[in-house]
């Protein structure tokens, strides 16, 4: 009898006897028997999973969690391995990760990075926040490249223009090209071309109706017309003969230019002392008063 009495204290004692505490690793909780990962909010949890009083449960949160022998099955084992860390997949992007790249703009109209590089002129025209820059060329600029905001002018290089590409300030910088000045009818000389320094220079002949005077009074009359003369010598008279200049025709323009470059293969006139020999910028004109040369 006492030995019964004995077995059955025994064994009353042992059931009711609570399970020793559970010895959690780091950053994990005991519940239900379980140990469980610890839990500011629902992102530090998984997806079939939900955060309760610190800790997190499984379970969605509005159907409170499953069952014990569920809950032990579906959990993550903290114990197998305390020196695993949580799943990287599960952590908060980095908020570096959402920036936009430094030289990208934001099309704050449609919410989109815009980038401005490699870009058409006339996408990058039409692209806020984007700028087209040129470049100097022989015919005047052209579209170089389309650049980020904050971004200079690309680097330029100078163009290797022939000298009839070239206007007179720029000419006249050149030691290789040469300025080429025509006349007008009022006598005023006018930038014409830039040439080669070794190209022969042409004027265009300009019509200002001087040729429909027949005498030396009514072309000396008009202001947009010179003299023309020729030198007449008789023969007779020997020596020396006597020569003199007689009128010849009314040329186009105040003034002449004189002693030029010519294109053709004439002989150049005589002419008398205080005249000059004019020339058209393709041959001899005849001869004219010194005081009409422009140059």
């Amino acid at each position: 009898m006492p030995f019964l009495r004995l077995l059955c204290l025994a064994a009353l004692v042992g059931c009711s006897a609570t399970p020793a505490n559970l010895d959690c690793p780091i950053n994990t909780v005991a519940v239900a028997n379980a140990c469980r990962n610890v839990c500011q909010d629902q992102s530090d949890c998984l997806a079939s999973e939900h955060c309760s009083d610190g800790a997190c449960i499984p379970g969605a949160a509005d159907d409170g969690g499953v069952s014990a022998p569920d809950a032990l099955s579906n959990s993550r084992d903290a114990t197998a391995n305390p020196d695993a860390s949580p799943d990287a997949s599960l952590t908060r992007p980095d908020a570096s990760e959402t920036k936009p790249d430094a030289h990208v703009v934001v099309n704050r109209d449609a919410g989109m990075p815009v980038e401005c590089h490699n870009r058409s002129e006339q996408s990058c025209r039409a692209t806020p926040g984007c700028t087209a820059y040129e470049c100097p060329t022989c015919e005047g600029s052209a579209f170089a490249t389309c650049a980020n905001p904050g971004e200079g002018p690309p680097p330029c290089a100078a163009p290797q223009c022939r000298c009839e590409q070239l206007d007179e300030r720029a000419c006249d910088g050149r030691i290789d090209c040469r300025t080429v000045s025509c006349l007008d009818c009022q006598g005023g000389l006018n930038f014409a071309q830039c040439l080669e320094s070794s190209a022969i220079p042409m004027c265009m002949e300009v019509s200002c109706g001087c040729a429909a005077h027949t005498d030396q009074a009514s072309c000396d009359a008009d202001p947009v017309c010179h003299t023309l003369f020729t030198q007449v010598c008789d023969p007779a008279i020997v020596p020396p003969p006597l020569c003199h200049m007689d009128f010849s025709g009314c040329g186009d323009g105040a003034r002449v230019i004189c002693n030029g470059p010519v294109m053709c293969r004439s002989i150049a006139p005589n002419c008398a002392s205080g005249y000059a020999v004019a020339t058209d910028g393709f041959c001899y004109e005849g001869c004219v008063l010194a005081l009409d040369c422009a140059i």
